[in-house]
């Protein structure tokens, strides 16, 4: 009998992403990336491969975060039709969920796609 975690295991992307409880939308930002914890001041500068209103997936150097960290996103919004003429930013504070490779960039070893939850929705600026 195979286990609950065994059937995790065996999902495919495709799967996983019937699972998700808010709807992705694929767009680059630019995104600021600080660990939450007190010993780390690194700020890296980033973008985005989806966002959502649960989460973001973004672009990291490998061995820059591991699961379970907490971190400080902004992003910037550019000015859009039909939802604002300015500029603005978006900050959450996010939980690592998952480093993985990025899908589709076999031969990329410089760049790992980093999947983080908001811990609380996040906060708009315009």
């Amino acid at each position: 009998m195979r286990t609950m975690q065994g059937k995790m295991d065996g999902l495919t992307s495709q799967d996983a992403s019937d699972r998700r409880d808010h709807r992705r939308l694929g767009i680059r930002l630019p995104v600021e990336v600080t660990p939450v914890h007190a010993d780390s001041t690194a700020l890296l500068r980033t973008v985005t491969c989806n966002v959502s209103t649960g989460g973001i997936y973004f672009e990291s150097p490998p061995d820059y975060l591991q699961a379970g960290t907490d971190v400080r996103l902004d992003l910037t919004i550019p000015p859009g039709d039909g939802y604002s003429p300015y500029s603005g930013r978006v900050s959450a504070v996010a939980k690592v969920l998952r480093v993985e490779p990025l899908l589709g960039q076999q031969h990329a070893r410089d760049r790992i796609g980093v999947a983080a939850r908001f811990r609380n929705p996040p906060k708009l600026d315009f």
